[in-house]
């Protein structure tokens, strides 16, 4: 892979995901809304369990899958575990911007550690640009990223999709029909 290639990746990996969990400031101050077929909390452990259409959301983040597991610590959310065919997890990063998603058969968001993993289908995009891997884990302190495909799988490849960032025209300049070289 040339640098201009790695470059290209690191850039759109960079706008991707290039904030901390909770992107917009006021996200955390909104309050938590949770919305499950079961629930199953203990208070000691700090550890709660929500089955069955499961919807989080928080702000602009929104957490949908089949099971989450919240771990609580201090009464704050140090790490949610999400399972699902696939759960899904979204957040506008910036102001003004389509919201960033990921999904996989499982995400693991490290709230304390700052890293989000996603295994089993993952994939990572904002508006048309996309990564697709078995596994990924971002670093939301460092914005470092690994994406690896499955080491069961021999054909599972990691894939990105970048669509160039649009131009704005200038109708004043036009190129030139004349066809003479000019000397």
């Amino acid at each position: 892979m040339t640098f201009k290639s790695k470059l290209s990746i690191a850039s759109f990996l960079l706008l991707l995901i290039s904030a901390p969990l909770y992107a917009l400031p006021e996200d955390k101050t909104q309050p938590i809304q949770l919305e499950a077929d079961q629930a199953k909390l203990n208070n000691e452990t700090g550890i709660s369990e929500y089955l069955g259409n499961v919807v989080i959301i928080q702000g602009t983040a929104q957490l949908r899958a089949d099971r989450v597991i919240l771990h609580t610590a201090n009464n704050e959310v140090v790490r949610m575990e999400a399972f699902g065919s696939p759960a899904k997890y979204q957040q506008i990063l910036q102001p003004n911007e389509p919201p960033t998603h990921i999904e996989g058969n499982t995400l693991d968001l490290k709230i304390a550690d700052q890293l989000a993993e996603v295994t089993g289908n993952g994939k990572v995009f904002k508006g048309e640009d996309k990564l697709s891997s078995e596994k990924i884990t971002y670093s939301l302190k460092t914005g470092e990223l690994n994406a690896t495909k499955s080491e069961n799988s021999s054909d599972s490849r990691v894939r990105f999709i970048f669509h160039p960032p649009e131009k704005k025209s200038d109708k004043s300049a036009s190129p030139s029909t004349d066809p003479k070289p000019q000397q």
